[in-house]
């Protein structure tokens, strides 16, 4: 009983401190110092007072936005991060760092005894600074053209590495770091918009022109075969004519060959007959057919004196007058 008596008599005498589900405690001894325990979350401590002092960390993954004009969670001013690209432009960017305290071992321990009492400390003392610092390192080896490519966000990975190993000996843990909007100075985000528009321009006004020469050269193609039908049909025809003038002159020159031959066949036969009638076989045909032509006609001499006288007709010299009148007659008379 008395036992029970005496620990009412000193828990009444000493403080309760307590954690909520999502902090951890750090108790600090001004006589003996910093209690190397670190309390667990959702927990009621009691202590000496006026000779122990107490602080909390939060284990939740706190989130920092340093953005143009938007108010953070803590209800202070965020200001995006500036930094100068290698090619000499003043940029502002908007950068988001979700940070938490690594809870392990003595860690917020140590937090308490080199930089900070409370979160408010880490993040304006600590994680605050170095995350400006290490994203404008890392963005300020781009150029201008490149913010807009995939390689600002890899300096935001960039940075976060670097941030991790900063940390690292504060007991904190950096899990990301985001860059999101982006913005030149006024003149020169003007600039870059016209630049947007006139390469639209461009682009739209280089899409005409290709599809307008697409446009022509589908025509010309179709001009071009129409161009060839026709020269294949003309070349058709002149095909045909040439066919049935080679054939015209090929009858032609056949039929003037054989011409040649029957005309070629008669004067060699007319040759051969004179050869033959230049023959005394020939005379002595020629003599027969004249006989064959005189026979049975009446031969009257006729006087061509005066009275008295008398022509005498020579008969042989008849015959041979005849006969050249027969040689010298055309063929078929």
């Amino acid at each position: 009983m008395r036992f029970i008596v005496l620990a009412a008599l000193l828990t009444s005498a000493c403080a309760s401190h307590t954690t909520s589900a999502t902090e951890v405690g750090v108790r600090v001894n001004k006589l003996t110092g910093v209690d190397r325990n670190v309390y667990p979350p959702a927990g009621t401590y009691f202590f000496m007072p006026f000779i122990n002092d107490w602080y909390t960390f939060s284990r939740e993954t706190k989130r920092l936005e340093m953005k143009a004009g938007v108010q953070n969670e803590e209800g202070a001013i965020a200001e995006d991060v500036e930094f100068k690209t290698r090619d000499g432009n003043d940029v502002g960017v908007d950068v988001t760092v979700l940070y938490r305290i690594d809870e392990k071992g003595d860690r917020p321990v140590h937090l308490l005894e080199t930089v900070a009492t409370n979160d408010e400390d880490l993040r304006e003392k600590i994680v605050r600074p170095l995350a400006r610092t290490l994203v404008r390192d890392a963005l300020n080896g781009l150029t201008s053209e490149e913010i807009y490519t995939d390689k600002k966000f890899k300096a935001g990975e960039t940075a976060q590495q670097h941030l991790n190993t900063a940390l690292m000996e504060y007991g904190v843990t950096c899990e990301t770091i985001t860059l999101g909007d982006h913005r030149f100075h006024k003149e020169y985000q003007d600039a870059i918009v016209d630049k947007k528009k006139y390469d639209q321009m461009v682009n739209t006004n280089r899409a005409t022109r290709d599809a307008t020469q697409k446009q022509w050269e589908a025509a010309l193609e179709k001009v071009k075969g129409d161009v060839e039908q026709q020269i294949a049909s003309e070349q058709g025809i002149a095909q045909k004519v040439k066919l049935a003038a080679d054939a015209y002159y090929f009858s032609k020159q056949k039929e003037a060959e054989s011409i040649l031959a029957e005309k070629t066949a008669q004067s060699k036969g007319v040759i051969e007959l004179n050869r033959a009638m230049a023959s005394a076989g020939g005379r002595t045909n020629v003599k027969l057919q004249i006989a064959k032509s005189l026979a049975g006609k009446r031969i009257v001499v006729l006087p061509s004196g005066g009275a008295g006288q008398f022509q005498k007709l020579d008969i042989n010299e008849l015959l041979k007058t005849m006969m050249a009148q027969e040689v010298a007659k055309p063929a078929g008379q």
